[in-house]
């Protein structure tokens, strides 16, 4: 859509868009934002997008009725023994998260001496902007211990700690995947590491001695995988700061976590610790419209979703990982 139809769409900056318009999208900017991954973002490994239909529904959860023993075996003429699927999973809400990515006119002009689509590229940092809220969001939810079985949570201390050479990564890992193999019936795919946590577990001596005979060798993370005997091993390396003066945070802390989650199609009774619910049809970015008062192009982006953790023994946390 034209720039010039969009100003005559919004004539008023201030004017409030009425449901109809907003359904009104860009089907180019869109198709940005839709398909802007940052790499540096790993929410969508520990909970994978599903489609919602609505803001609102029940999570599939899973149970442990695929465990149950059951009595298949049947006389001559006597009733089938009957099983019975299915988990009433608790409810969710989606949350909008919105955000108006501006530059002024001035900028614009700049940037098309230089060849660049200013318009793509405030969407692209707008949606990073919200994409980093997802993050972070994701992040302080698995980092909790009580979003874990008891039973499924490390605190590591002293020698225990990977940033001691004393320490044994491979050996809490192993624990840790044999946990959630006890409980679901299925080996995890994932290790979760924050960013400091896996520059040091890199190094650590024992996981070098492991894959080679030289010691000053250093683990990348598809190593750290082979060695772990799990799909991908990641490294949350994102960041944030709460202000302009402020220095930077890591996302990820001082934690790693192990976990399953299933990507793809799934069925209602597979287990998996995660699921990312996004509202079908975003995220979107609606036309730009034009602020006489600022002399900017605004461009409206918007999202809504809900992690949840749908599985809590498909995962595993320690706590305190490096000192």
């Amino acid at each position: 859509m034209a720039k010039d139809k969009v100003v005559a769409l919004h004539a008023s900056a201030g004017e409030q868009m009425t449901p109809a318009a907003a359904r009104i999208v860009d089907p180019v900017l869109t198709t940005v934002a839709r398909g802007y991954r940052n790499a540096d973002h790993i929410w969508p490994l520990l909970f994978p997008r599903v489609p919602a239909p609505s803001r609102g529904g029940q999570i599939i959860e899973f149970d442990r009725t695929d465990f149950r023993k059951a009595a298949s075996r049947r006389a001559p003429g006597a009733e089938t023994q009957r099983v019975r699927f299915g988990h009433e999973g608790k409810k969710f809400a989606l949350e909008q998260h919105r955000l108006l990515g501006t530059y002024p006119v001035e900028v614009e002009e700049e940037a098309a001496m230089v060849g660049v689509d200013q318009s793509m590229r405030t969407v692209e940092g707008t949606m990073n902007l919200i994409s980093l809220s997802r993050e972070i969001a994701a992040a302080q939810t698995v980092t909790k211990a009580a979003t874990y079985d008891a039973s499924h949570v490390t605190a590591l201390q002293g020698n225990a700690q990977w940033s001691n050479d004393a320490s044994d990564p491979t050996a809490n890992i192993y624990t840790a995947v044999e946990a959630i193999r006890q409980a679901t019936g299925t080996r995890p795919n994932l290790v979760v590491l924050g960013g400091a946590v896996y520059s040091r577990v890199r190094r650590h001596p024992k996981i070098t001695a492991a894959l080679s005979d030289d010691r000053d060798q250093i683990a990348d993370l598809k190593d750290l995988a082979r060695l772990w005997d799990v799909e991908r091993v990641v490294s949350g390396d994102a960041i944030y700061i709460e202000g302009d003066d402020d220095a930077p945070a890591d996302v990820w802390g001082k934690f790693a976590i192990v976990a399953y989650t299933r990507h793809g199609a799934m069925t209602r009774f597979e287990p998996t610790f995660g699921l990312g619910y996004t509202l079908r049809g975003t995220p979107v970015a609606e036309p730009p419209r034009y602020d006489v008062d600022t002399h900017s192009w605004l461009h409206p982006v918007c999202e809504e979703w809900s992690n949840e953790v749908v599985g809590q023994d498909a995962g595993f946390l320690f706590t305190g990982a490096i000192a």
